[in-house]
């Protein structure tokens, strides 16, 4: 397994994370709460 790998795996994690926060900030609340909804449901 090559190093570069493992940082992928870790950055794309935090991607996923920073995406996340983008989405909720440019979403309004109604839409936000129903993605929270999904997550938790999911």
């Amino acid at each position: 397994m090559e190093p570069g790998n493992e940082k992928e795996h870790t950055e794309g994690g935090q991607d996923g994370q920073a995406q996340v926060q983008g989405v909720l900030r440019i979403r309004p609340r109604a839409m936000v709460a129903g993605n929270v909804s999904r997550v938790v449901g999911g």
